[in-house]
């Protein structure tokens, strides 16, 4: 009895750590002077302080490898559900790659047919309407000149969308089962090559389709991936 009983632990303990070793774990972190930044925190460029108060975006097609692993992600900075989860990997692999903002086919959805938990539904407030269809970064906050939120704050609105901007980032970096993979976007990388004076408002409408341009290009030059 007791060989067996042997057995049988050895097997799930083998069992159990196969399990565990397919998979890794993706982490979405905004980061601000080489630290995990909280929104709400007030940062700064220069003497300007700079507070975001939402910053949403979509992530879509993470591929691993040639696999699709994930087809969409919805990104709420405030929420670690969000921020967080577990992917199937099988193997090595020596690329991830994923599109900021949802791809035409996925912009073309209604999301009154989706659940309230899919990353596409209405219930996200991410969808403009049937012409504009899906935002792709939405991002609210407020900036002062004089160092100090609170009294005549400037209003930050960055919301972009269309297809036109969506954008794919490629990281070719080796990643095996059980890693934990980080997404860091770097906020230092976002204020440095935006204006806080020219560059405060888009809606990706045609007066402010350059500033949404220059966001959507901006956030992909802040991504970098960190593999632990």
């Amino acid at each position: 009895m007791r060989p067996f009983i042997l057995l049988v632990f050895s097997s799930f303990l083998v069992a159990s750590c196969g399990t565990k070793n397919r998979n890794v774990s993706f982490e979405v972190q905004l980061n601000y002077d080489n630290v995990p930044h909280l929104v709400g925190d007030v940062i700064f460029k220069s003497d300007t302080a700079v507070q975001f108060d939402l910053f949403h975006l979509y992530l879509s097609n993470l591929t691993l490898g040639n696999t699709l692993a994930e087809e969409v992600l919805f990104i709420n900075a405030t929420d670690s559900s969000s921020l967080n989860y577990t992917i199937s990997l099988p193997r090595k692999v020596s690329m991830l790659s994923l599109g900021l903002g949802v791809d035409s086919i996925q912009n073309s959805m209604d999301p009154t047919t989706f659940p309230t938990s899919h990353p596409l539904s209405s219930a996200n407030a991410m969808y403009w309407s049937w012409a504009s269809k899906y935002r792709f970064v939405k991002v609210d906050g407020r900036v002062n000149p004089t160092g100090s939120i609170g009294v005549d704050d400037d209003f930050l609105v960055w919301h972009t969308g269309t297809n036109g901007l969506y954008r794919t980032a490629i990281f070719e970096q080796e990643i095996r089962p059980g890693d934990h993979v980080i997404l860091k976007i770097d906020l230092n990388v976002l204020l440095s090559s935006l204006s806080l004076k020219d560059d405060l408002f888009t809606h990706a409408g045609v007066d402010t389709y350059a500033i949404a341009e220059k966001v959507t290009e901006t956030l992909i030059s802040a991504m970098a991936l960190e593999i632990q």
